[in-house]
């Protein structure tokens, strides 16, 4: 191939993998791998999240690792029950959030916390609970007791 052309060389290499405009981007944090079926590959940075998915996700109690809040694409799951939700108002690092189900309306105030923001200060009325970010909840901290159900097949 040593004396193939520069032009000869890139006519094959475009026959063999295709054309493509998109250019070539290192990888990062923030960037989608794609590869296709004749083993090309690229990467191709991704949009900012929108402020509104910072919340997006799971976060539990951090004294008991209980799952309590999760915000999702278009429910939430507080106290064990979906509900649809909208971000009503948000300063900084400061949400006000505002679930509804049927009639029943619910308002839930956060305040992100820590570098990371993975921190969170939950008020719901009077009750406060502080939160942290987890793709997956833990193992809990205390031992579960409680006795399964016998089952009884006849």
């Amino acid at each position: 191939m040593k004396n193939i052309s520069f032009w000869t060389k890139s006519l094959l290499f475009i026959l063999l993998f295709g054309f493509t405009t998109q250019k070539t981007v290192a990888q990062t944090k923030n960037s989608k791998k794609f590869v296709f079926d004749n083993k090309a590959q690229f990467y191709h940075p991704m949009p900012p999240k929108n402020e509104q998915n910072r919340l997006y996700g799971t976060w539990c109690d951090k004294k008991t690792n209980e799952w309590v809040v999760g915000f999702f694409d278009k429910i939430a799951v507080y106290k064990n029950q979906s509900w649809k939700y909208k971000v009503t108002e948000q300063k900084k690092n400061k949400y006000t959030v505002e679930l509804q189900k049927g009639d029943k309306k619910q308002t839930l105030f956060l305040t992100l916390k820590g570098k990371k923001q993975d921190e969170c200060n939950l008020k719901d009325g009077k009750t406060q609970i502080n939160l942290f970010y987890t793709p997956r909840p833990l193992p809990y901290n205390y031992p579960d007791t409680k006795p399964f159900p016998t089952m009884v097949i006849k």
